[in-house]
């Protein structure tokens, strides 16, 4: 009824009541179809680890963006639309824009990383992510941001795409706007040397 071709199964899918259908099943079953049914190849582990969701999710969760990398093929990341914040980044001199994310998204864990943004014009930027609390200004809400090195510009209502490369920190907080700015100078620092290694 869809005009399914070709069906790509995961190398472990089984299926039905306890789960007794495998490959052969459905092989047999798109013989009868005119339906190609292929079996995956199991990826092999990387550093012990087998590429899965569970464990892509776990990597993310412990903010290992760079071990998640290497399991998925690609750097993780989302899009979100930009919208107004406080401006206390722009006060400081590192503005900041503030994404919002859909609740589906897999975020990593809240702290300071090395990523590259790409703005709806398609020009890719260096960039400080940072997804937390801000507990340096007694912030609850959880926050997405991107502080785009170089950028000089309006994203408000833009549709931003991000990309984790690595966790360079956790979220911290800071007794003086001076010493969340001396971080921030060595964070973005560390940020040019990793993307450009």
């Amino acid at each position: 009824r869809m005009g399914v071709s070709t069906l790509l199964m995961g190398f472990d899918h089984r299926f039905g009541r306890e789960q007794r259908s495998d490959t052969a099943f459905y092989r047999a079953l798109g013989d009868t179809l005119g339906m190609e049914v292929l079996r995956a190849q199991q990826t092999p582990p990387i550093d012990g680890l087998q590429p899965s969701s569970t464990t892509i999710r776990g990597l993310l969760e412990a903010g290992q963006v760079a071990t998640a990398a290497q399991l998925l093929g690609r750097c993780h990341g989302w899009n979100g639309v930009v919208i107004h914040g406080d401006q206390r980044g722009r006060a400081i001199g590192f503005p900041t824009a503030n994404m919002r994310v859909d609740d589906h998204q897999s975020l990593p864990a809240d702290g300071v990383y090395a990523a590259t943004a790409r703005t709806e014009s398609g020009r890719t930027y260096a960039a400080m992510l940072y997804i937390g609390r801000r507990p340096t200004f007694e912030g609850v809400e959880r926050r997405v941001e991107a502080h785009l090195i170089g950028f000089d510009g309006d994203l408000y209502g833009q549709q931003l795409a991000v990309e984790a490369h690595r966790f360079l920190r956790g979220e911290q907080r800071f007794d003086s706007l001076e010493a969340l700015k001396a971080q921030l100078v060595m964070d973005e620092k560390r940020i040019v040397e990793e993307l450009t290694k």
